[in-house]
């Protein structure tokens, strides 16, 4: 199956973008297209033949230019409905497989074939997706990394996706693409054309612990992930200090932030104080 990967660049982004798509190249021979909005966020991305870029159409009455937003921020949320565009991009060119990875996700290993295999063996299944589920009872999808098989289900999929994210945003400033998703996926009972990706291969970063911690019982290990996601941390810094400490395990290449040690001691510090703090209010109020 031909197979793309597709990043999305909007706003000027420290490191991230560079070391995201170098994962990628260094892990897979796969095509990877990048979808931007201003020439000037994708400065220096141009480092394999194997890049090209995909100009994206601007969002009415929006001004992106400027620097990284997080989930903190209203904007972040008008620039995410931008994965609808370049979804439907790619699906009108010559694909099988078309694959969204969000720039804080590290690629470790090559799961294309993976990926391949399963569309290969299930032709119902036209989505793969990553999940942040922790309740069997209430699904969580996450588009920071998903692939589709280019067939006309992933095609309507995604256009109801970007019809329920633009009604969505009207009501609730705050509504993500994870919501989008997770919506389409319970409203059709969980349709078998939605496969959700195992969170021991594909993990979010609130797993991070799982894979750095040493092994507890002799000869038991956690299994090597294909990718890892730098989420569930607010802002650029954040994202840049867990890169650091997966690179340690995993041998990810990073640039800069020389002191992220001590950043990260300082928040380690500062969570401890908190905690004290906490316990030392509620003892002189019992």
């Amino acid at each position: 199956m031909k197979t793309v990967v597709a990043f999305l660049v909007i706003n000027q982004i420290k490191e991230l973008p560079i070391v995201s798509i170098r994962s990628v190249l260094e892990s897979s021979e796969s095509e990877i297209r990048v979808g931007y909005l201003n020439k000037d966020d994708i400065q220096g991305l141009d480092i394999s033949s194997r890049v090209k870029f995909v100009q994206l159409k601007p969002l009415p009455d929006l001004d992106l230019q400027g620097v990284y937003k997080d989930f903190s921020e209203s904007l972040f949320y008008q620039i995410v409905q931008l994965k609808w565009q370049l979804l439907e991009t790619l699906f009108s060119q010559d694909f099988d497989v078309i694959i969204y990875s969000d720039l804080d996700v590290i690629w470790i290993s090559d799961p294309i074939g993976a990926l391949q295999r399963v569309f290969s063996q299930n032709s119902e299944v036209a989505v793969q997706i990553q999940s942040f589920t922790t309740d069997p009872s209430d699904p969580k999808l996450c588009m920071g990394f998903v692939a589709f098989r280019n067939v006309a289900t992933s095609h309507s999929i995604v256009a109801a996706c970007k019809e329920i994210h633009l009604q969505s945003l009207k009501s609730n400033s705050h509504t993500g693409d994870d919501d989008v998703i997770t919506k389409y996926y319970s409203d059709n009972n969980y349709t078998s054309e939605i496969q959700l990706l195992p969170q021991t291969t594909f993990p979010v970063g609130s797993l991070l612990n799982l894979f750095i911690t040493r092994p507890v019982f002799p000869g038991l290990s956690a299994p090597k992930p294909y990718i890892f996601h730098l989420n569930y941390v607010v802002g650029l810094q954040n994202k840049r200090i867990m890169l650091r400490v997966l690179s340690r395990k995993f041998k990810t290449r990073t640039r800069g932030l020389p002191h992220w040690r001590f950043l990260l001691t300082v928040k380690r510090i500062r969570i401890m104080a908190s905690g004290v703090k906490k316990q030392l209010l509620s003892s002189m109020k019992s």
